[in-house]
């Protein structure tokens, strides 16, 4: 069976917590299965660099762009730079059209906000974390 496509998307100001736990559970299913074929291929993407700072530490990331491959599960990690994330220039028109090719989309605490500005939410109840107010359409 092929592996399955994991991306994770980073932006200025996420939270490392909301990216490292998720991909340390994809990491370590992929150690306990076959180690000739891992359940899961895993990447990490940025709107505009290869270099996303927070918290005095650095990431190297793929740059999303309209040729990325379609991922199986787009994961969107919170964090206190969500806001600044949606109303980058290539959000529209890169974030938006990949998460139309994703079979599954998962948000992390505030990345929800991702989802929803992106129109993915629309008609579905979330939830995120309680410091949050609660936002209506």
């Amino acid at each position: 069976m092929p592996s399955k496509s994991v991306q994770f998307v980073t932006y200025p100001g996420i939270s490392l917590l909301d990216l490292a736990g998720p991909l340390d559970v994809f990491i370590a299913a992929n150690h306990f299965a076959h180690p000739d074929r891992p359940p899961y291929s895993l990447s990490i993407l940025s709107l505009n660099s290869t270099s996303e700072v927070f918290a005095n530490f650095s990431l190297n990331a793929a740059v999303l762009e309209s040729e990325t491959p379609a991922p199986h599960t787009l994961i969107v990690p919170g964090g206190p730079g969500i806001h600044n994330f949606c109303v980058q220039p290539n959000f529209l028109t890169h974030f938006v059209k990949h998460t139309e090719k994703a079979k599954r989309l998962v948000s992390v605490c505030t990345g929800v906000f991702a989802l929803a500005t992106a129109g993915k939410l629309d008609g579905r109840n979330v939830t995120t974390h309680w410091s949050y107010p609660i936002h209506e359409p």
